[in-house]
């Protein structure tokens, strides 16, 4: 998710691979033949759900949206049974506004 994490990892992405980057955070993606999924999920997190916490959830929204490996509603399942009942409200929302941008 951040600029050093896609430094440190970019060199293992196959060629058919996929990468999201929080376009927050990253700002210099290396060249690659790999498909290249940009969301601010950090800016999304805060003006959404109010706090950072939820930038990985927003990530987790763009990567069901960019590869369909399952359905929105089985990661939205997932969610509510992952997470407490208090934080499932807010987690959805972020899952949500990923699958969007």
């Amino acid at each position: 998710m951040n600029q050093e994490a896609v430094d440190k990892n970019i060199m293992d992405l196959k060629e058919n691979g996929t990468i999201l980057v929080d376009s927050s955070n990253v700002t210099n993606i290396p060249e690659t033949k790999a498909t290249v999924v940009k969301i601010p999920a950090t800016r999304i997190s805060e003006t959404s759900c109010g706090e950072k916490l939820y930038a990985n959830i927003v990530m987790l929204g763009a990567l069901t949206k960019a590869t369909k490996i399952v359905s929105g509603k089985s990661m939205e399942k997932a969610i509510e049974n992952s997470v407490p009942k208090k934080a499932a409200a807010t987690n959805l929302l972020a899952f949500k506004k990923g699958l969007e941008d």
